[in-house]
């Protein structure tokens, strides 16, 4: 009989020793996600037991999330999963910020996803155009990776296009024979910080008598 309760013990321990370690629900990777401007893919997984059931939620749609690992359709799923971020080019000039919550046996568990803007010179820059007495349009080259809006100084220079990389204006022929103009564009970004300074200038038909 105490042979047959020591083999009972014995084969309980074994048992006990061959199941697996119960995991504790969490996700893992940093807590932060933090892309660039020109857009990146982040990573963070689930760790969970095989029965441990979980749903994921996102409250922002500037990023995807796709799952690259585990039994799921990477909005619910089972067990262990690995998930994939994905984010686009950011031109605005603020910090975007979106969050994943995953749900599961213990509670719920958040990932806050962060693109920060492309950073801005420290003074606005100093840029040229011209236009020729006749009248016509002008493109300046932009700095890429903003998005922006424009406004002239002067009446007699419009402003055809700003968009990102590229200014666009325009003006009629210069009315005064021998005395040439000229007028600033100013470059704001989405914040209003003033990214850039455009002078644009327009010459005369004739230049000036020369001064004795």
């Amino acid at each position: 009989m105490k042979k047959i309760m020591y083999f009972a013990v014995l084969l309980a321990a074994l048992a006990a020793c061959s199941k697996p370690a119960r995991k504790d629900f969490h996700l893992t990777g940093v807590h932060d996600l933090v892309v660039s401007h020109n857009g990146e893919n982040a990573l963070f997984g689930i760790e969970a037991n095989p029965e441990d059931a979980w749903t994921l939620t996102s409250d922002a749609d500037w990023f995807t999330v796709e799952q690259s690992f585990g039994n799921g359709d990477g909005s619910r799923g089972k067990g262990d999963a690995v998930f994939l971020l994905l984010s686009g080019r950011w031109i605005m000039n603020e910090v975007r910020t979106g969050t994943i919550t995953v749900t599961g046996p213990t509670g719920s568990f958040t990932k806050t996803m962060t693109q920060t803007p492309k950073p801005v010179p420290d003074a606005p820059l100093q840029l040229k155009g011209s236009i020729p007495f006749t009248g016509n349009e002008s493109k300046i080259s932009l700095p890429e990776g903003y998005w922006v809006r424009a406004e002239s100084s002067e009446a007699w220079l419009e402003v055809v296009l700003c968009q990102e990389g590229e200014l666009t204006v325009k003006a009629g022929p210069n009315p005064v024979a021998d005395q040439g103009r000229e007028a600033v564009v100013h470059i704001y970004l989405s914040d209003g910080t003033r990214l850039a300074d455009v002078v644009i200038t327009q010459n005369a038909e004739k230049d000036p008598a020369p001064v004795d």
